[in-house]
């Protein structure tokens, strides 16, 4: 590896999927490209968004949307996996699933190191993830105990840390008071990411209630089908959505208490400084959502009972909280930090260069991305 080149390095994630999977590849490439990173990269996307993604181990794979390896199995383009620099696997659970095994069998033979950062819930490993994980790995940080019992015994170094998507903000602040809302609309229609038709009319009927008692906040929606949907139902209110997972940094940072289901909505938030209170439903997934929520300390609450979560947010001690969470986010970057420097010094051996000196303003909340 050429330490002065720009490094390649593959990321196996999703985009233009699920904007919680983007916001963890954003986070881990925050990391790596802050002002005490001493190396630059080509970030190159092993895009597992399912609608381009082949199924089952014997399918093709792809990098973004470029097959790097023949439909037939052919060597024609093989070579390209020789002028990877670096693996990681950026987060989501299915970093051990099968139709990943061909790219882990690739990856042994050209001998690419990788760390697999921010990891969540999967399944305990097997070949050749197992191979990969003793062998050509750096570093694992998983971000729910879940996942650290799965890879442990395979590489038992591995730790547990907040998910990454909870670093990508730069633009923190410390809230006063619960006047604007972050209301998280989640829909029953969407293709993979929604609650049970069952909650759907009582999140309808509980958002309506909070835009009456706290006016000014604004209604936050992930995916198109939902941005649709909530402008019948919540007519009036300020919607906000786009196609482009950056955008919704900005919108985070504009509200003071995040209020639904979505735990990478609530995680984004927090990184901006905004508390939480994270609606379980009864569907599949409040596992997950508790699992990913516990190092946030947030507030977790059944979606059936209207008042009681209404009554939570009036109870919270925003102040406190949010300074709170501000605190803990240069705590949690600064522990990604030292437990990636042996994945960054495999990548660029180099001495590290100075920190720069600490800004002498407070950040801007910037202005809307979507203003024209």
């Amino acid at each position: 590896m050429t330490p002065h080149n720009r490094q390649n390095i593959l990321l196996s994630t999703t985009r233009g999927w699920n904007p919680g999977d983007d916001w963890i590849r954003m986070g881990i490439l925050r990391l790596l490209g802050n002002a005490n990173s001493r190396f630059q990269t080509n970030p190159i996307l092993f895009n597992r968004h399912p609608n381009i993604w082949g199924k089952g181990a014997d399918n093709s794979y792809k990098i973004d949307h470029v097959n790097y390896k023949d439909e037939e199995g052919g060597e024609r383009r093989r070579h390209s996996i020789q002028n990877i620099d670096y693996f990681i696997s950026a987060g989501t659970p299915e970093w051990d699933s099968k139709g990943l095994h061909p790219l882990y069998r690739d990856l042994l033979e050209a001998n690419v190191r990788c760390s697999f950062i921010g990891i969540g819930q999967g399944t305990p490993p097997s070949e050749p993830l197992t191979q990969l994980l003793a062998d050509h790995t750096d570093v694992v940080i998983c971000r729910d105990d879940n996942a650290l019992g799965n890879v442990q015994p395979v590489f038992p170094g591995a730790e547990v840390l907040p998910c990454p998507a909870f670093l990508l903000p730069v633009t923190q602040w410390i809230r006063q008071q619960a006047k604007r809302l972050g209301l998280v609309y989640m829909s029953d229609r969407t293709g993979a990411n929604r609650i049970t038709p069952k909650s759907k009319p009582g999140l309808i009927h509980l958002f309506q209630r909070m835009l009456k008692a706290w006016p000014e906040s604004m209604v936050i929606c992930h995916y198109v089908d939902e941005a649709l949907e909530a402008r019948e139902h919540f007519p009036g209110a300020e919607i906000f959505y786009s196609y482009d997972p950056a955008h919704y940094e900005w919108a985070y940072a504009q509200v003071d208490v995040t209020v639904g289901h979505r735990l990478h909505g609530a995680i984004l938030g927090a990184g901006t400084g905004a508390p939480a209170v994270l609606l379980l439903d009864q569907g599949k997934e409040n596992g997950r959502r508790q699992a990913g929520a516990k190092p946030f300390g947030f507030y977790c609450l059944e979606d059936s009972n209207p008042a009681s979560i209404m009554q939570c947010v009036e109870n919270l001690q925003i102040q406190s909280e949010s300074q709170r969470l501000v605190r803990f986010q240069g705590e949690v970057v600064a522990h990604y930090q030292r437990l990636l420097q042996p994945m960054v010094e495999v990548i660029d051996p180099r001495p590290a260069p100075a920190p720069p000196p600490p800004p002498d303003a407070p950040p801007s909340l910037g202005i809307d991305p979507l203003a024209i």
